[in-house]
């Protein structure tokens, strides 16, 4: 349900861009309906992995190629499934997105301020 509000809302946004139309505070409601679902998908996606969602495990998402020094592959470093074991890091990695692009505090703020004239 929510996704399909989140889609109904951009819809609106689009048509009032493409009509030349002030998009108001559509904007600032769809950072926070966005970030705010994702945030919890990926909860729901954590508890779907359950214990085999690891924060640690170096071999699934080492940035680039080896480094020295690193520790070398060892199967016990990844889950069953890659989702699972990115599940973790997307969940700690979304908690920021309530914060980039304008905190969804500020975005509340500027809703309040233009709608209710607070």
């Amino acid at each position: 349900m929510q996704i399909e509000v989140l889609d109904a809302l951009e819809m609106e946004i689009l048509s009032a861009l493409s009509n030349d139309r002030s998009v108001g505070t559509d904007a600032s409601m769809m950072k926070i309906l966005g970030t705010e679902l994702q945030q919890r998908i990926t909860e729901l996606r954590l508890e779907a992995a359950g214990p085999l969602a690891r924060a640690w495990q170096p071999r699934v998402a080492m940035p680039g190629g080896p480094v020295i020094n690193y520790p070398g592959p060892t199967e016990a470093y990844a889950s069953l499934e890659p989702w699972q074991a990115i599940a973790p890091l997307r969940y700690l990695n979304e908690r920021a997105g309530s914060i980039y692009a304008g905190t969804n505090e500020i975005q509340r703020n500027i809703i309040a301020k233009a709608e209710l004239g607070l």
